[in-house]
């Protein structure tokens, strides 16, 4: 029954030109840019929008970023979140606005704000690891294998991890703020020049990265919160789990949910 399009500031946010600090567009930059007010979704502070057919309830859209956290989370605040997918991130809800360089803080569906890390490879550097190492064996043998994690797994789950491990860095596709940026692997020498220290390797680096993320929060606002996981790139590779448990140094506990964006929109919706 709406005549116009609405959004909600989450999601408003990701269009840009908004200004997160007031929840609202930013006008100067929508009249710099030509674009009138009247263009753009109206903000709504209205979990519910309507109803389809006068009596299947319509809800507004949030951003996924949210809805995940609020999907893994179960709708608590007192949670920090690294997801791993095809990219990966670091967020932890927050009730103040606040300015963390490196981060992004975006706002919260009913209040309050996420700050957010964001790598642009994450998990995917993992699968170039796995491509590598496909591509390899087709190189000296001619034979092309479906897919090398079961083997990979294999290797990891064989023995202890090394203790002299190289150094990877996984900005394979840079950041956001250097986006020419790119990943290196260093401190290799005649003994760990190895696929079981290069993968070890790679999946600390993983994890530094995130808890990097964090490390950029904690100097701006110490929280004692619980750590949760979630994402396929994690949910499936138990040694990741363990690299990320080991380096924020606390339990890491799984969302108890598959396709969390899509069970946090709906939560959010009930909530409201």
């Amino acid at each position: 029954g709406l005549t116009v399009p609405v959004s909600e500031a989450s999601n408003a946010a990701s269009l840009g030109l908004f200004r997160v600090d007031l929840g609202e567009y930013d006008e100067n930059a929508l009249e710099k840019a030509g674009i009138k007010k009247n263009m753009i979704p109206r903000l709504t502070n209205n979990a519910r929008i309507g109803f389809y057919r006068n009596d299947i309830p319509v809800y507004v859209a949030i951003g996924d970023n949210q809805a995940s956290y609020i999907g893994s989370t179960g709708g608590c605040s007192d949670c920090m979140l690294v997801n791993v997918g095809t990219g990966s991130q670091f967020s932890v809800f927050t009730d103040e606005y606040m300015i963390c360089p490196g981060l992004e803080t975006r706002p919260f569906p009913g209040g309050g704000y996420l700050v957010v890390g964001a790598s642009l490879c994450g998990g995917r550097a993992y699968a170039l690891m796995e491509n590598f190492i496909r591509e390899t064996i087709k190189s000296f043998t001619g034979i092309e294998v479906e897919n090398c994690y079961d083997a990979m797994d294999k290797v990891l789950s064989s023995t202890a991890k090394p203790n002299d491990l190289p150094c990877t860095t996984p900005l394979f596709q840079g950041t956001r703020e250097e986006p020419a940026i790119r990943g290196s692997i260093t401190e290799i020498d005649t003994t760990n020049f190895t696929i079981l220290h290069l993968v070890w390797s790679l999946l600390e680096g993983m994890a530094n990265e995130l808890h990097d993320m964090y490390l950029k929060f904690n100097k701006h606002c110490v929280k004692n919160v619980q750590l949760i996981g979630s994402g396929n790139g994690l949910r499936k590779n138990t040694h990741l789990q363990n690299c990320i448990a080991e380096k924020f140094e606390q339990p890491l506990m799984l969302s108890v949910c598959n396709e969390e964006a899509a069970v946090g929109a709906a939560f959010y919706a009930e909530s409201w």
